[in-house]
């Protein structure tokens, strides 16, 4: 089901990404800030940018920055597959 609302959008690529965070990391994840931006072009394109702050606990042996990759990648494919088709989507990582 198409979601057009950004708002709903934004609330939904949250619970997916943080749920893949819990998913992938398990235990081992601590505190996580996930940061999404949308943004809608003059001409219809939706910009996202995601940004993660991931805390592991100390005897992790997880590859933070390779979750961290994964997930923004994850989160495109489900922006992808909610958005309309004809909304041209680009899905980036914040740089901070």
């Amino acid at each position: 089901m198409p979601i057009i609302n950004p708002d709903d959008l934004l609330d939904y690529l949250y619970e997916e990404i943080h749920n893949f965070l819990v998913t992938e990391a398990g235990e081992e994840l601590g505190h996580n800030e996930i940061d999404i931006s949308i943004e809608t072009s003059e001409k219809g394109e939706l910009n996202i940018e995601i940004s993660l702050f991931l805390e592991v606990t100390a005897f992790s042996k997880l590859d933070v920055e390779e979750l961290s990759k994964k997930a923004i990648t994850y989160g495109g494919v489900i922006a992808d597959k909610v958005c309309p088709p004809l909304v041209n989507l680009h899905v980036s990582e914040r740089k901070t």
